[in-house]
């Protein structure tokens, strides 16, 4: 093999890598778009309109942050495998 092929390939390898990369990328965010929205509506579901103070509901939605990050590093642990 000469070393236009070994580039070509070595070019190609790293092309796909980039993709995968991008792919798996969209894929989490579109996943953590999906769950934040699971989470919104699960909140609405148990506290029903008036049972809890807007107050209470913003504190209950930045704790969501914290679990969001939990499954990111999660999500990225098992991609990395």
């Amino acid at each position: 093999m000469n070393a236009e092929s070994r580039v070509k390939i070595r070019r190609l390898a790293a092309n796909a890598d980039v993709r995968k990369r991008v792919i798996g990328a969209f894929w989490r965010s579109q996943m953590l778009v999906r769950q934040t929205a699971e989470y919104r509506i699960a909140l609405l579901h148990r506290y029903p309109a008036g049972l809890v103070n807007d107050a209470e509901m913003d504190a209950l939605l930045e704790s969501w942050p914290r679990h969001r990050t939990h499954l990111l590093a999660h999500t990225n642990s098992a991609a990395a495998t």
